[in-house]
Order: C-alpha cells, then structure tokens, then sequence
C-alpha cells in the first residue's frame, strides 16, 4: 500500500511469484549494497531513528500469501505475535487503530498520511522508541504509527494487524522467496550477493519509499520511460496514473478496459479501470499483458507529477527469476 507519512518522522507482484527478490538495506550505518541518489537521505525525519538491531541470523521464514500480499508474524514491546503486511510502499511501520488500544501503546504526535485514495483527509498517530520483533530478531528504538485498518482487511479478506514498513527495509537486506513461501533477512554489513539476478537502482522520492525506472511497451514497440513506486502492498501488479494514461493514449484505449467498483484507501475512494498492458521492460526483463489497473484519481499520491504509477514487489533490488516467470501475471 503506497502511503507517505508526511510528519513523525512496493513490489513484488510483476515479478512475484515469478522470482526471488532482495532489497538492499539502506540505513545510514552501514552504506552497503546502498544504490541510491542521495546516501544521506536516510538520517532525515524522526522516523530515521538510531536502531539497535539484534544479529541476523537469515534463516527462512516461512510466510503467507494473500492476493499475492506478504504476510509474516510480529510484535511489538513484548506483545502477542501479530498478522503484519510486509510493505515497502509505507514509509512507516503501521498498526492498526483497534491493535494499538488493544495493547496499550501511547500514540502521541500527529501527522498527515498521503495515500492513493482521494476526497478524505487522514491523520495518523506516533510511537516513539518502541521496539520491533520479527522472524525472531529485534529491532529497538522505533518510531511507528497507527491508522484505522478494518478497511483493508476487509478488502483483502483476511485479518492484517499492520504494515511492516521502511523501518525494515532501513535496517536488512530483505529476501523474497516467492517460489518457496520463504523470507530471509540479511544483515547488510556481512551481505554479498552472488547468484544470477540483476540489480536495479533504487531511488527515493518520498520519504523511504523507494522507486524504479521501467519501460511500458506499446503495441508497435514503443518504449515510454517513467518512474514506478515500488510498492509490496499492490495487489495488482502494475498501476498508472491518470495524468500517464491520457499523455499517453496508446498504451491501451478505453474499449480494453473495464471499469472496476471503487474501493476504500488509504486518503479516501481509489477508482479506476483493470486491463493490460503489452508489455513492461524493468532492467533487463519483459513481462508481457501484465494485469493493470489505470487509475482515475485526480489528487493524492496517483496525482503526484513525478510518478508514473506503480509496481507492486533501499539501495538496490536484486531480481531473479524463477520458473513462473513467463506465466501470465
């Protein structure tokens, strides 16, 4: 779920189920397999927080999917395990509203939360200096949010207590196993890739969600270049804006279309049109009729004039495929 916590301080679908993917930490302590614009980026807002992180042991965490969502299991200061999305288009840990009474967590700054939604202003609430558990390893001195979620567990059709967010992605290098249900998490100061995938430069346009450069191929094989939010939470596998959409009419023409009912996101109703592309080139890969949803939103993220859209899988990802890759997405 692409969403930027404006104060308080994904991807995984087109490639998905078709290859394994590994996300380059990106925080300021170490700088390793770091592929960014701005290496210092990662020490502003509050939310970039000092973390004590317990060793890495990168053991396979098995996880769950639904519609294509990651989930795995984490608390938060000793509590209960928790269903949590694992979403690298939140730019902060969130819990959800109702979990966050539940436990007693103070929740004491406010600030805006930007989402793909329109028509509805929404606040979140922070948490200062708490600490995260995960796949048996801890993550200390954390600044996460809470926000009303019942909404998307509904629209997903299973319970999700939260969003694991950038404060993860900050911190390890993250390994998707789509094939094999399987995440792994690296500590970046002793990590060294050496299999046969393709590493992608990341870079960051809002705070900690990272970005790709792609390629969306027309029928007579025109290349249009844009700028896609890497966001894990997407349950499509690729979205474009508006503004991209009707710059660009011969990507797709309405009559391939069809309209879809509106859904609830974060900042208000999300409507758009489902049909697919020819095709989409990211590095060195095609994926071809990729499933897309052409948003209609005129305001909130989709609305944002550096943004094509986005693909739903900091420093660099690492693609490689699997033998689903040339299924139909």
């Amino acid at each position: 779920m692409a969403m930027n916590a404006e104060d308080g301080n994904a991807w995984p679908k087109i490639v998905g189920e078709k290859g394994v993917l590994a996300f380059a930490a990106s925080s300021e302590r170490t700088g390793v397999v770091m592929d960014t614009i701005d290496r210092n980026y990662f020490g502003r807002g509050s939310v970039a927080s000092t973390a004590r992180v317990s060793k890495i042991s990168s053991a396979a965490i098995p996880f769950q999917l639904a519609d294509s969502l990651i989930y795995i299991q984490a608390s938060i200061n000793g509590s209960h395990p928790l269903w949590m999305m694992l979403d690298t288009g939140s730019s902060v840990t969130v819990f959800d509203e109702t979990v966050s009474k539940m436990l007693g967590i103070p929740f004491l700054d406010e600030g805006n939360v930007a989402g793909p939604g329109q028509g509805s202003t929404q606040k979140l609430a922070f948490a200062k200096h708490t600490t995260l558990m995960f796949a048996g390893e801890e993550l200390g001195d954390q600044t996460v949010a809470t926000l009303p979620l019942g909404w998307f567990s509904c629209e997903v059709g299973r319970n999700t207590d939260g969003f694991l967010g950038s404060n993860v992605f900050r911190n390890y290098v993250v390994e998707i196993d789509y094939a094999n249900q399987v995440v792994r998490f690296h500590d970046p100061a002793g990590y060294s890739y050496s299999g046969t995938g393709q590493h992608l430069p990341l870079q960051f346009i809002w705070n900690d969600i990272p970005t790709v450069r792609a390629e969306v191929l027309t029928q007579d094989g025109t290349a249009i270049s844009g700028v896609f939010l890497v966001d894990s939470g997407a349950t499509t596998a690729i979205w474009l804006t508006k503004a991209f959409s009707e710059a660009h009419p011969e990507v797709l023409s309405a009559h391939d279309t069809v309209e879809v009912p509106k859904v609830v996101a974060v900042g208000g109703e999300l409507s758009a049109r489902v049909g697919h592309l020819q095709a989409i080139r990211l590095g060195g890969f095609v994926v071809s009729m990729p499933l897309t949803q052409f948003t209609q939103n005129t305001s909130g993220i989709f609305a944002a004039p550096d943004i094509t859209g986005t693909i739903g899988a900091h420093g660099q990802m690492i693609l490689e495929p699997n033998e689903h890759f040339g299924d139909p997405s």
